[in-house]
């Protein structure tokens, strides 16, 4: 209840409706709401650190793309001893991200993972334990949470994955909806058994830990490679010119899709695209997801609560490869 967060998503969305707004209410705790606007109100941002220390703010609920925007807000003596932590979800969190945002400013990062159909939450990294790279935290008590077999965009429920083995998330649980109110929208989603499909492609090790890897829809598929998004990402953000970035699949005709990348470099910052391709791709393990090309722009297109928008992404790709044909 001693609890005074900044909630900057939409309330029409479930994280500001019900992770961060509701739940804040149902212990007596604190929030503060930054318009109507929320994170999208760039003097809002650039006070942030500010607005803090006036409220005497100790959480803050982020998704990985505002990490990554507060990284360029510096405190400018701002009292920020009051915050504890900050939690962000939405999409997979890059570790070098997180680290360069606690070595900033000594605020731990906290990872969750949620659905609308799941009440908003089905994990949470403990803030009284390490952060484990890549991990989205533990289940919530009373709920089932396991990686299944990703069979030709199907779950396949009869083969769990050993931990560590990659498949796709699914979840059971009393805050998992029983379906939607169309019950034709159900397949694909919600089994008759409970069992809540994520869409999530990830992994549970043997502690329990959660990974989300990805999107099943997002993995780009080069001939028989598939290639996670978040490898390629991860080793783009380790650069020091790079703020921001997402790979995504440009059509190919003979493999099917190659990788590209598109980059958001740090304010101030003089970027090469080659020269930066030069630099990154011997830090890709897997020589099939080095990016075709890297293209450089001013912002990442972004949903109303901060996650990158891939499907745009995906359009310039294709559209630029129209182009070239």
């Amino acid at each position: 209840e001693e609890t005074v967060e900044i909630n900057g998503f939409p309330l029409f969305h479930v994280a500001g409706a019900f992770v961060y707004g509701l739940a804040c209410f149902a212990v007596g705790a604190h929030q503060v709401i930054p318009t109507l606007t929320g994170m999208r109100n760039a003097e809002f941002v650039s006070n942030y650190w500010r607005f803090c220390e006036r409220y005497k703010v100790s959480a803050l609920a982020c998704v990985p793309t505002i990490l990554a925007t507060l990284l360029n807000v510096p405190a400018a003596g701002a009292d920020i001893s009051t915050v504890r932590l900050a939690l962000t979800g939405g999409s997979p969190l890059p570790n070098e991200l997180a680290q360069r945002f606690e070595d900033a400013f000594g605020i731990p990062v906290r990872n969750i993972l949620g659905m609308t159909e799941s009440a908003g939450l089905l994990s949470i990294g403990p803030i009284r334990s390490p952060r484990v790279p890549g991990s989205t935290g533990l289940r919530l008590p009373y709920s089932a949470v396991k990686a299944v077999r990703w069979e030709k965009g199907v779950p396949d429920f009869s083969r769990e994955c050993a931990p560590g083995e990659t498949g796709v998330i699914v979840a059971r649980g009393p805050h998992v909806s029983p379906g939607y109110s169309d019950p034709k929208r159900n397949a694909g989603t919600f089994t008759e058994d409970g069992w809540l499909i994520s869409g999530d492609l990830g992994h549970v090790d043997e502690a329990g830990n959660i990974f989300v890897t990805g999107r099943a829809k997002d993995v780009i598929i080069r001939g028989a490679h598939n290639i996670d998004p978040g490898m390629i990402e991860e080793a783009f953000l380790a650069d020091p010119a790079v703020s921001m970035c997402a790979a995504v699949g440009e059509p190919d005709a003979h493999a099917g899709e190659l990788p590209v990348v598109y980059v958001v470099p740090k304010p101030g910052v003089e970027a090469n695209p080659e020269a930066l391709l030069a630099r990154v791709a011997p830090r890709i393990a897997e020589r099939p997801a080095v990016p075709k090309r890297v293209e450089l722009l001013d912002a990442l297109p972004m949903t109303a609560i901060g996650k990158v928008y891939k499907p745009a992404l995906r359009l310039k790709a294709a559209e630029r490869k129209l182009r070239e044909m």
